[in-house]
């Protein structure tokens, strides 16, 4: 059992961000068997580059202002290098590529293959693999593939699949793998009720610090009968960034938002711990101090 998408190593995985997409990816895997021969692929696609379909489309992207709704991976190519610079666009929430990156992923066959063998088969799928994430292997981006053999079909003058066809087939279902690795729903954002207004004693109840890490803490205040978060750590709390205190809209009774921007974010109060972009990729951070 291998679960696609946000599992295991590609928990956190993103991808996109050159164009400032950040979109979420994660994990994926597919598979092929060719007689007795069995070929699996599986990648953890935490690229710079944005993932793309077989059309040429942007699977996924937090797209900037006047972009096309159908977005394509040679419009922001052909666009480049502006296209690469933070607000790019005019798109003012438009941050410099996080320098980050690692796609990691191994082809697995169970077809006996020598060394030499291996090694033509993993580069031959590792570069197919510019085609489904453009643009690939930069050098910010810390990619690697494995080639393995289990060793159980021998091979023999009568063969059918020579590695070369094999490296064909595992191209394919890797480009299979990255589009599987890109789940179909990404970070959502709630829209704030106008209509609620919440009582002082419970925006107090949610005023402190919270801590995500050595480096990232959230301070939330209460300011003219309203929260207000700030990065008080060293690094910016997703779209709460340092020096910027965004004011926080309510859309239930424990949940808040920001004005509405580029890039989706939530924050849900649990007790003593503060969820960020509530869901599968959520971030807890825990209170330290009460404000």
């Amino acid at each position: 059992v291998f679960p696609n998408g946000a599992y295991g190593a590609g928990r956190s995985a993103m991808n996109g961000g050159i164009f400032g997409c950040n979109a979420r990816s994660g994990q994926g895997s597919a598979f092929r068997q060719i007689g007795d021969v069995k070929i699996a692929v599986f990648t953890v696609v935490n690229a710079l580059g944005t993932v793309t379909d077989r059309e040429g489309n942007v699977v996924a992207c937090h797209k900037g202002n006047n972009w096309p709704e159908n977005l394509k991976a040679t419009d922001l190519m052909r666009a480049a290098p502006d296209s690469v610079q933070p607000g790019w666009n005019g798109d003012e929430e438009s941050p410099g590529a996080e320098r980050k990156n690692t796609t990691i992923s191994v082809v697995v066959t169970n077809r006996s293959m020598t060394p030499a063998e291996l090694q033509r088969l993993a580069v031959q799928v590792h570069t197919s693999m510019a085609r489904g994430i453009q643009p690939f292997a930069s050098e910010f981006d810390g990619d690697v593939l494995y080639a393995v053999s289990t060793n159980e079909v021998e091979t023999g003058p009568g063969e059918t699949i020579p590695s070369m066809e094999i490296g064909v087939a595992a191209s394919e279902l890797m480009w299979d793998a990255i589009l599987a690795a890109v789940p179909a729903h990404q970070v959502t954002q709630p829209d704030p009720d106008p209509e609620l207004v919440l009582p002082a004693r419970t925006l107090e109840k949610y005023a402190g610090t919270y801590r995500f890490s050595h480096l990232a803490e959230l301070t939330v205040s209460v300011e003219n009968g309203a929260l207000v978060a700030s990065a008080t750590g060293e690094r910016d709390v997703f779209q709460v960034k340092k020096g910027t205190p965004r004011p926080l809209l309510a859309a239930t009774q424990d949940t808040f938002t920001v004005e509405r921007g580029r890039y989706p974010f939530s924050i849900q109060f649990a007790g003593d711990e503060i969820i960020i972009n509530p869901g599968r990729w959520q971030q807890t951070g825990y209170r330290v101090s009460a404000d």
